[in-house]
């Protein structure tokens, strides 16, 4: 029993036993490798979402841990009869067979199957019938076929169920035969083993998978076809351990090449087929120029023959042809039309077929078949496949003469040398123009009409049909030169004239130099008709519009078509700047590319017309002030650098601009001066920001350590201080646009010119927080005054004239520099004043005409710490001598606890120190009505001898307890000649903490010691 028939039979009782709903799944699809029904259906045996097209596609992909090792993208569906039903984006590689559409595509030779296991659900999921699908050819369920096939597939009997109309032994079908033995002896490579190799060759011996496969020695689809990571290209793997490394292809599937790289090197015919290309004159035609493996075109129409194409679309050294219709439709190998009264032979294809003259008879019939030309022209010519055999042309002369010998093979013919005009033929053109690659003009561009084998060998021009040479082509027998040809013009401007070259022919060879020419001997060397000045100008060259001719200024790489009449615009690939650029010849405009963008890619605001040099001139690229990403910022907007709108010199401040034609305006890149990113690094040191950001930088994005740079070399001041000892330390005014306004015009390159304030730049602007509570809660802060400029003057003076909100190394926001002092204030208590020269401190920087410590004075002995105890911020004006003894201490000093009132000591006091304050409290030592304003006249009986000025109250700060005197009047003592001091005041003077209380004696008050001062030590 064959193997197929067991694994139908095999899988007929599988289904029997194991019913759909139940069926087990092998892996890796099974549970074991963590899938689940649900993985792909929904319910029962409802598919997903991807349904039947994508549900294997759901695993299979890149980047899928287990599905992912045999991935599938879907730009890898082939797709070569253009049906795909939706866009697919990116490159092309078309490496598998398509998974999505219809089922029945005769161009494709591709009809409905007609097996029941490619049509039922009974050994897998339903179908959906009439659309091709994984699940078509795969059933997930069951490995009994591999790859999970639903039906056995050893002998492409899956392929050969759907391409059906393909499996035929008989060429006249269109198609190339199957399912016959290539190997047995009864195959034609036994029969006739000079036309067939054995094995087949493989292009890449190196390479498995290029091989062309047989099974059991059979040819089958699958000996040139691939199914899956099939890319036509035998330098490359085919398989799914190679996926990434594969090619883009046309998706035909082949195994290896369609071509050979060069017209001897193996293609996909001629790995089994031994046969010649069509090379004799170097034009590289190849089997598959001619022939395919399929040529039934699904249009009803019978099929040519021995699969010879219909359309031939052949590109060669000589020439190219596009989509000329051939009918080879004959069985008979000598019946075959090669040429024909309708044109449609196969040799017409290509060829004008030469007559008159020497050329044989047959050449002028109306009608020749293979049976007349083989004769001459047979496919397995050692010297190029229907070469014209030896004796034909160059029996008589070279084809074309090219040495001054008499006949051939390369010489002249042997009448020549009886004419006057003879030429020495090494000397003449011949061989540039017809000697082969890269010229390899038939003789008919010029002889074409010609009176051959009469001696008239001057019949040029004769007949100007389809020549390139143009209608209006002469030559002058005279002269013996070339006039008003279009080969030697310069090709027709468009829009303009078309101007010729006069070529003499006699010693001609090589008065047009080189390969190219002398560029200039025909048209301009750089031409300068319509914008090709502009474009030259700019260091394109010729290959950038017209890579598809030329290799460089100097050098044409494809003389077919250089003077072919058409001015063949083909834009490089290998140019960043024009590799998208696409042509409009009938509007003679160019879209797409970077030359004409509108600098980020995008559209030009107007197509450049080729015509017209106007069209591209400045503005009509891009705006001439760019609206797009952060343009506006740095032109117009208020709080931008404003560089203004004034079109080019705008663009010089950040971009290499120095005239329109600088390589560097249209080069793709956006080019900043002095480097890619210096432009913007100058601006933005520490972190360019993206270009597409189009609103407001926060502030320190400039204001920071490594600040922001203007072109004339000023820098963002930067205000480190402001979080740490500045106002951002408090909610009220933690951000820049708490103070100002961020709308307002910000940068002029001269610092202070826009301060940006929101409020005026006085005082309002301080006042408008401290004089609000809810912004300022410290009572102490608020309604702040001002100090005076003018002594008894007006509090007028700015806040901003000793503090900076941004915050500074000293307290309080003292600035570091007033009044060009350098100014430390780092202490509350003792900062105020400078007591070493030059006497230059806080206070001492602006002082002229105070009582004390003005600036560079000598110090007086007035108190140089604590001023803030007499001099506080919020008198009638800042730092006010307050002048009344409650200011340091109490009026009297009381103890801990005590609270005055209306006419009970109400100026009284609590001392911040134990026993502070003692028995002051008593009507006999201070009166209950004591008002500061009396002085010393309550504190001199016990303090100072009675002295309402004594020098031992010099106010020197802090006034610690130690320097309390005690010096009681004269006429409150026993005896005046004794002093009452610390040996008569029985008690450890208040200092250090550690102090008591003691009592008075010695004073008519107290007859004997008093009672301790203080009641609480």
């Amino acid at each position: 029993m064959k193997r197929s028939v067991v694994y139908q039979l095999l899988a007929a009782i599988l289904v029997v036993l194991f019913p759909v709903g139940v069926l087990a799944v092998d892996p890796p699809h099974d549970p074991s490798n963590g899938y689940t029904c649900s993985t792909c259906h929904t319910i029962q045996e409802t598919l997903g979402s991807a349904g039947l097209i994508n549900v294997c596609l759901t695993c299979h992909r890149p980047g899928i841990a287990k599905g992912g090792k045999k991935p599938f993208t879907p730009v890898d569906a082939a797709d070569p009869f253009h049906t795909f039903p939706t866009v697919r984006t990116g490159v092309l590689y078309q490496t598998s067979h398509n998974w999505v559409g219809s089922d029945n595509l005769p161009a494709a030779g591709a009809l409905p199957p007609l097996s029941q296991a490619l049509n039922s659900g009974a050994s897998g999921p339903l179908m959906t019938v009439g659309t091709i699908a994984c699940s078509r050819c795969h059933n997930p369920h069951l490995q009994i076929f591999r790859p999970f096939l639903r039906m056995a597939n050893d002998r492409d009997q899956m392929c050969l169920d759907c391409h059906r109309v393909r499996n035929t032994l008989d060429h006249t079908a269109g198609t190339h035969p199957v399912n016959f033995n290539y190997t047995s002896a009864a195959s034609l490579v036994k029969i006739k083993p000079a036309e067939f190799n054995n094995p087949p060759l493989n292009s890449n011996p190196s390479n498995p998978t290029s091989a062309m496969k047989l099974a059991g020695g059979t040819v089958l689809c699958t000996t040139c076809h691939g199914v899956h990571y099939a890319d036509s290209d035998s330098s490359t793997f085919d398989g799914y351990s190679t996926y990434n490394k594969l090619k883009p292809s046309a998706g035909y599937l082949l195994r290896t090449d369609l071509r050979g790289a060069t017209a001897a090197a193996p293609n996909i015919c001629t790995n089994c087929h031994i046969k010649q290309n069509h090379n004799g004159r170097s034009q590289n035609v190849q089997c598959a120029d001619c022939h395919a493996g399929h040529v039934d075109l699904a249009d009803g129409t019978v099929a040519n023959t021995y699969l010879v194409r219909r359309y031939m679309n052949v590109s060669t050294a000589s020439g190219a042809v596009r989509n000329r219709k051939v009918l080879f439709q004959y069985t008979s190998v000598t019946a075959g039309n090669y040429k024909d009264a309708n044109g449609t032979g196969v040799c017409q294809a290509c060829h004008a077929i030469p007559t008159g003259g020497s050329y044989p008879s047959e050449h002028s019939l109306a009608t020749a078949t293979a049976g007349v030309c083989n004769g001459c022209h047979f496919h397995n010519n050692p010297t190029g496949a229907f070469s014209a055999v030896a004796g034909g042309c160059t029996s008589c002369h070279g084809y074309p003469p090219k040495s001054n010998t008499p006949g051939g093979p390369d010489g002249y013919a042997a009448a020549y040398t009886a004419r006057p005009s003879f030429s020495d033929e090494s000397r003449t053109p011949h061989a540039s123009h017809a000697g082969g690659a890269p010229n390899s003009y038939a003789c008919n561009e010029c002889h074409k009409g010609n009176t051959h084998n009469t001696g008239t060998f001057q019949d040029v021009f004769m007949d100007k049909t389809g020549i390139v040479a143009g209608p209006g082509a002469a030559y002058d027998p005279a002269a013996r030169s070339c006039n008003t040809v279009y080969c030697h013009s310069n090709g027709a401007p468009r829009g303009g004239t078309l101007n010729y070259q006069t070529v003499v022919w006699p010693n001609g060879k090589g008065t047009i130099a080189g390969v190219v020419g002398e560029c200039g001997m025909c048209h301009e060397a750089l031409p300068t008709s319509n914008v090709h000045g502009k474009h030259l100008s700019r260091g394109y060259g010729c290959i950038s519009c017209h890579a598809a001719t030329v290799a460089s200024n100097t050098t044409i790489s494809d003389m077919t078509r250089h003077v072919d009449g058409v001015k063949t615009v083909v834009f490089s690939t290998a140019d960043p700047l024009t590799s998208a650029t696409v042509w409009n010849e009938a509007a003679a405009t160019c879209t797409g590319g970077k030359c004409h963008s509108d600098g980020s890619g995008g559209a030009p605001l107007t197509a450049p017309n080729w015509l017209n040099a106007a069209s591209g001139a400045c503005g009509s690229c891009h705006a001439a002030v760019p609206a797009t990403n952060a343009h506006n910022a740095h032109f117009t907007t208020p709080y931008g650098p404003n560089f203004g709108t004034l079109y080019p010199s705008v663009c010089q401040n950040c971009h290499v601009y120095t005239t329109d034609t600088a390589p560097t305006h249209v080069n793709g890149a956006v080019d900043a001066v002095a480097g890619a990113d210096s432009a913007c690094a100058n601006c933005h040191p520490a972190a360019i920001p993206p270009w597409t950001i189009a609103t407001r930088l926060v502030c320190t994005s400039c204001h920071a350590a490594l600040p922001s740079v203007l072109p004339n070399g000023v820098a963002a001041p930067y205000k480190a201080n402001f979080g740490v000892t500045g106002h951002g330390r408090f909610p009220a005014s933690n951000q820049c646009t708490s103070c100002h306004d961020q709308d307002s015009p910000h940068i002029s390159g001269k610092l202070g010119d826009y301060k940006r304030l929101s409020l005026p730049d006085d005082n309002s602007l301080c006042a408008s927080c401290h004089n609000d509570a809810g912004k300022v809660p410290t009572p102490a802060r608020q309604k702040m005054v001002s100090h005076v400029l003018v002594k008894g003057g007006a509090a007028v003076s700015d806040c901003k004239s000793c503090h900076d909100i941004h915050g500074t190394t000293n307290l309080s926001m003292v600035k570091t520099s007033i009044n060009g002092k350098v100014i430390s204030f780092t202490s509350l208590s003792s900062g105020f004043v400078k007591t070493v020269p030059p006497f230059d401190g806080l206070c001492q920087a602006c002082h002229t005409a105070t009582n004390h410590y003005r600036a560079g004075q000598v110090l007086d002995g007035h108190p140089t710490g604590f001023c803030l105890s007499c001099h506080n911020h919020k008198a009638s004006f800042a730092f006010q001598p307050s002048g009344a003894c409650d200011t340091c201490h109490g009026y009297p000093p009381a103890s801990v606890g005590f609270v005055g009132t209306h006419g009970n000591y109400s100026s009284a006091r609590a001392e911040d120190y134990p026993g502070g304050g003692g028995a002051h409290l008593f009507p006999r030592h201070v009166k209950k009505t004591a008002r500061p304003s009396e002085g010393w006249a309550n504190c001199a009986q016990c303090h100072s001898h009675g002295s309402f000025s004594p020098a031992t109250h010099t106010m020197v700060l802090p006034v610690t307890p130690s320097r309390i005197t005690i010096d009681v009047a004269d006429h409150y003592k026993f005896n005046p000649l004794l002093q009452l001091g610390p040996g008569w005041y029985s008690g450890i003077l208040l200092d250090g903490g550690a102090n008591a209380t003691g009592s008075c004696t010695n004073v008519k008050c107290h007859f004997k010691p008093s009672k301790k001062w203080s009641t609480v030590k």
